[in-house]
């Protein structure tokens, strides 16, 4: 059991087992593995959001906060899911790869690190912090061939508004 007490973590997996790997995608995972740290049970969900054509972080989101979830345990976040998260609280792991057993150790052991609820954290789950030069609430972006002024930029499916220097 969870030191904090009850608390129900959900992590981002790509099956539906313990020995599946963490979906480094939040709102696109195939699944969400949602134990709570009482006894440690875990119920798996098919995230039906996966394949929306827009808005599949925040309905994740909105899902998890339907199941009571307190932490949530990914690779990547994106910011209108992590408002959402933000506004109730809720605690976010990023930049976590390996299984869903993996992530969950710690909190079997109870070593995991105590953060904030309501902070994306960018966290190894060995207790050591992870530099980010990111704010809480931002994410990763990959750059794409933008739109507007120049490449680059930063949006959904690597699509955004380019702020760079080209010229169209």
């Amino acid at each position: 059991m969870f030191k904090g007490g009850k608390m129900k973590i959900a992590i981002s997996s790509s099956g539906k087992e313990l020995n599946s790997q963490i979906d480094p995608r939040f709102g696109r995972c195939r699944f969400f593995a949602v134990v709570d740290t009482t006894d440690m049970q875990l119920v798996v969900f098919e995230n039906k959001n996966a394949e929306q054509t827009g808005g599949a972080g925040i309905r994740s989101a909105a899902f998890l906060i339907d199941k009571g979830v307190d932490l949530v345990i990914t690779g990547r976040c994106g910011p209108n899911a992590m408002d959402v998260f933000n506004e109730k609280k809720i605690r976010v792991i990023t930049d976590q790869t390996g299984t869903v057993e993996a992530a969950l150790e710690p909190y079997k052991t109870n070593t995991a690190p105590q953060g904030a609820p309501g902070k994306q954290e960018a966290t190894n789950l060995s207790n050591k912090r992870v530099e980010s030069d990111r704010l809480p609430g931002q994410s990763r972006c990959m750059g794409g061939p933008g739109r507007g002024m120049g490449g680059g930029g930063c949006g959904v499916g690597g699509f955004g508004r380019g702020m760079g220097r080209g010229r169209i």
